[in-house]
């Protein structure tokens, strides 16, 4: 499975690249920004999206998902740090979705990736 990463973190993103490397899925160019993401998600039409609910340009993941749910209804899997109750609600109307909060471990984002791509 081809996988997208858009995280602002370096640590965690590098954290998400090893975990999905070792899952045996090969791992898009990581992207830090929304519009960075919206582009390479066009561009590379990956299986699944990894998106941190807040990037470094200000975007947040739910509008980055609308403006590709316009085109595309690849699943995706929205890491936050914020509660996950208030990002669930948030992100209701995102078909194929699920979210994870940070920290997160291996075998949480194994699971995730699995049941979002069924």
């Amino acid at each position: 499975m081809y996988i997208l990463i858009a995280e602002d973190d370096f640590i965690i993103s590098l954290i998400l690249e090893k975990m999905v490397s070792e899952m045996g899925h090969e791992v898009a160019p990581i992207c830090r920004s929304g519009e960075e993401a919206i582009r390479e998600i066009f561009d590379k039409r990956p299986d699944c999206i990894l998106m941190d609910y807040f990037l470094e340009d200000d975007t947040n993941g739910r509008d980055i998902m609308l403006k590709v749910r316009e085109q595309l209804q690849t699943p995706v899997i929205f890491i936050t740090g914020q509660p996950l109750h208030i990002i669930r609600f948030k992100t209701k109307e995102i078909k194929h979705s699920t979210c994870m909060s940070k920290p997160f471990f291996y075998h949480d984002l194994k699971k995730a990736i699995e049941n979002v791509t069924r």
